[in-house]
């Protein structure tokens, strides 16, 4: 499946730029609390991403429509509640280079290295 949509636009988390919920962000809610927005490149009109803490395969993706020192405004509306201490990134859209390699280590975990490019599209 990953190769079948290499050509896609992508997004990636920017994980130095992990920014912590200092609030519950309940669902049908369209801020997010944070500790800070210093030096974290959220940015109005791109993407973030959050991320439970204790299962990484749990997330939600948002669209930024404003940013204060410890606020995320959000287009839409949460789609679940998450907890106090719950993780949000930047997420940055990017294209995948065709050449890709991975390495299977079982039948369900495969390691691999992305390369990609950051994407500026209208």
């Amino acid at each position: 499946m990953f190769f079948k949509y290499l050509h896609y636009q992508w997004g990636f988390p920017i994980w130095p730029d992990k920014a912590i919920l200092d609030a519950v962000g309940n669902i049908g809610d369209n801020t997010l609390s944070i500790e800070t927005s210093i030096y974290r490149r959220f940015e109005i009109g791109d993407e973030c991403i959050l991320i439970d803490k204790t299962d990484f395969r749990t997330y939600e993706v948002q669209t930024i429509s404003g940013i204060t020192l410890t606020q995320i405004l959000l287009v839409g509306s949460l789609t679940k509640t998450w907890e106090k201490g719950s993780f949000v990134y930047p997420v940055i859209a990017s294209r995948i280079s065709e050449d890709q390699v991975l390495s299977y280590q079982t039948d369900e975990v495969v390691e691999f290295s992305v390369d990609a490019t950051e994407t500026v599209e209208s």
